[in-house]
């Protein structure tokens, strides 16, 4: 799973199915009113399957920050 935070707007993007923690490479389209605006970039690592079926309880392993960047 990829989070996108963005503090200015108060929002959150979310992409449930990333990719697999083998691929290397993640992608998100986010909003063109994020443009100039820094974002913080976490990764998930999860089995989809496991997060649909409790709802998110206990389900999500190991987290990562991967960064601020800013919106081009």
């Amino acid at each position: 799973m990829l989070v996108v935070v963005n503090p200015a707007k108060a929002d959150v993007d979310v992409l449930l199915q990333a990719g697999q923690r083998g691929d290397g490479l993640a992608e998100i389209t986010v909003p063109e009113a994020y443009v100039g605006d820094d974002v913080h970039v976490y990764l998930v690592f999860t089995l989809l399957d496991d997060l649909l079926s409790t709802g998110g309880r206990d389900a999500i392993a190991n987290s990562v920050f991967a960064g601020t960047v800013t919106v081009t």
